[in-house]
C-alpha cells in the first residue's frame, strides 16, 4: 500500500511538472501584436474619405453637412429604452464619413475604435 501511494505521488509530481513545462513552451510562442492608426483633422487625414451627410470644415474636422444630412427619429419614445433614451426620445441628425481600408500583417481577433469628438448639447 505504501509502495503504490509512493508511486501515486511519484506519477503526479512528473505529471505536474511536464504540464507546467507543456504550458511555458505553449507561453513563449504566444506572441501578442498590436497595431495602431491615427488620423489627424489639422493633417487634413479626412480629405480623401468618402462622405454621405458629412463634410470637412475649413480646418480639416469631420462635421455634419447640413444639406446632405439625414433627419431620423429616435426609435423609442423618451425613457422607453431600458429606463433611458436611446438618443434623445426625438429626431436627430446622420451623416457617414468612411475611411481607407487598413491592412495589418497579422491576424486581428480584436479592434477597438476610438474616436474624440466636439459634439452639441443633447447629441
Amino acid at each position: 500500500m505504501r509502495a503504490t501511494f509512493r508511486w501515486t505521488r511519484v506519477v503526479l509530481a512528473m505529471l505536474c511538472a511536464f504540464t507546467l513545462m507543456a504550458g511555458s513552451a505553449q507561453a513563449k510562442k504566444t506572441v501578442f501584436e498590436t497595431g495602431f492608426d491615427e488620423w489627424l483633422a489639422a493633417e487634413a487625414d479626412f480629405a480623401g474619405w468618402q462622405m454621405s451627410g458629412a463634410g470637412l470644415s475649413a480646418d480639416g474636422r469631420l462635421v455634419l453637412d447640413p444639406v446632405t444630412a439625414v433627419q431620423e427619429t429616435d426609435p423609442y419614445a423618451a425613457g422607453a429604452y431600458y429606463g433611458g433614451s436611446f438618443y434623445t426620445g426625438g429626431t436627430y441628425w446622420v451623416g457617414e464619413a468612411t475611411g481607407p481600408v487598413v491592412t495589418v500583417a497579422f491576424d486581428l481577433d480584436e479592434l477597438v475604435p476610438s474616436w474624440n469628438a466636439v459634439t452639441p448639447t443633447g447629441s
